[in-house]
């Protein structure tokens, strides 16, 4: 399958993902949905297929200070058709996440929730 793209890459580090997008991000604008209102899973569907998580979370370490963890990353692949009998496509997605709560006072956003960034 050829697709036909824009010129246009987005391709930032892991560091700037979870250090400047996500951080930010967290601070008030609705991201995603969620699979159910009330729930904690973020939804995965689109139109004509599902992206399913493979392992578990690996850790993201600072560039400057490789004991700094700054995130977590977990790969998702895409399967087209509907959970559980799609098929999986050569399509890769990264999911990262921060690893808790800020770390000082004066970064804590007002109101804190759960927030994923993929890339």
């Amino acid at each position: 399958m050829e697709l036909d793209l824009p010129a246009f890459r987005f391709h930032p580090t892991e560091e700037e993902l979870l250090d400047f997008y996500l951080k930010r991000m967290i601070q008030g604008k609705k991201l995603q949905d969620r699979k159910q209102a009330s729930g904690r899973r973020p939804s995965r569907t689109t139109e004509r297929g599902f992206w399913k998580a493979t392992g578990s979370d690996r850790p993201v370490r600072s560039a400057a200070n490789p004991k700094r963890l700054i995130g977590l990353k977990k790969t998702l692949f895409y399967y087209e058709g509907r959970a559980p009998r799609g098929t999986k496509t050569d399509w890769v997605m990264n999911e990262y996440r921060l690893p808790g709560p800020p770390t000082s006072s004066s970064d804590a956003p007002p109101k804190v929730r759960r927030v994923v960034v993929a890339a």
